[in-house]
């Protein structure tokens, strides 16, 4: 039903004014289809990670001083992508070769992404982050080669 809005003091409608339940439905499911693209998508084609990952190494000289160069995504173990109207989310695990402050690392890392469309208080945001695992920590719960144990194989 539409409704005075506490803050504007206009009147707003509800969305199922807008459009039917069955109509929203709908729509949720077209956005759900949509995330499953975008995952199978990126599994399947690891230059999209890489230029992801070129991105956020540019972001860390610039913000935190440290020199973060991708040289190599071995493989991709797990996408999930969720997206919905204010907010979106994406998390990988990956095996990835890097630079590192001058030092080659090569691991398992775990990476997420996450923008917010904002409100009337406050403005859109995001955030990004990429953490090494060690062994045991994969989400995937997939035995991987961390090059330090070695009980621990590439399957």
């Amino acid at each position: 039903m539409s409704h005075k809005d506490p803050i504007t003091g206009c009147m707003v409608a509800d969305i199922f004014e807008v459009v039917t339940p069955d109509e929203f439905m709908g729509i949720l499911g077209d956005m759900d289809s949509e995330d499953r693209k975008q995952e199978k998508d990126i599994m399947e084609n690891k230059k999209i990670f890489f230029g992801r990952l070129v991105e956020y190494g540019r972001m860390e000289r610039k913000y935190s001083g440290e020199d973060f160069l991708i040289l190599s995504v071995e493989r991709i173990l797990s996408v999930r992508f969720s997206s919905g109207f204010k907010e979106s989310k994406l998390e990988i695990v990956a095996e990835i070769v890097a630079m590192v402050d001058g030092a080659r690392k090569s691991g398992m890392v775990w990476y997420k992404y996450w923008s917010w469309a904002g409100n009337f208080y406050e403005p859109p945001d995001c955030d990004e982050q990429l953490a090494w695992l060690r062994c045991g920590e994969c989400k995937n719960e997939t035995r991987y080669a961390c090059h330090i144990c070695p009980e621990f194989r590439k399957e």
